[in-house]
């Protein structure tokens, strides 16, 4: 199987952090990359069944964690739901997720968030080293309006 070239990327990612590239691990790898919205493990490890049987769970949850670390893939708090996790990328990225289809968009992240740190710092003691920001809402296509045609009625 041919992997897509952000697939590639990220598997030579986690082997230069000197992870093991398993056929399951690269499996685990293209279906994030692929998928339109976050997923949870449960939802990554069905999909990779069904190309390679033998993947375990534990190999999800693993890779997940691997990838994570790395910043790669971005854990994704979703409310009512288990947590899940979504393609990101190297670099400073936000997601925001439609509340009706699911579908997650990487926003590049804006450092803006500097004065509020320096805030927290100066009034709590408290020294940022990291955030996470999630917008929710709808994307472009679900706010488009319902036209009623006569197919519709």
């Amino acid at each position: 199987m041919t992997f897509s070239r952000a697939s590639q990327h990220l598997l030579e990612e986690l082997r230069r952090a000197g992870y093991r590239v398993t056929r399951p691990r690269a499996h685990i790898v293209e279906v994030l990359v692929n998928a339109r919205t976050p997923l949870s493990p449960q939802e990554v490890y069905e999909r990779v069944r069904a190309v390679t049987p033998r993947v375990g769970l534990v190999t999800v949850y693993r890779t997940l964690e691997a990838l994570t670390r790395l910043g790669l893939v971005q854990r994704v708090h979703q409310e009512g739901r288990c947590q899940a996790y979504a393609f990101v990328g190297r670099g400073h990225r936000h997601l925001a997720i439609c509340r009706r289809c699911g579908t997650a968009l990487v926003v590049e992240g804006e450092k803006d968030t500097q004065a509020l740190e320096d805030r927290l710092l100066r009034e709590q003691g408290f020294l940022v080293d990291g955030h996470l920001l999630q917008f929710w809402g709808l994307c472009a296509t679900c706010r488009q309006p319902v036209t009623v045609t006569e197919e519709t009625r």
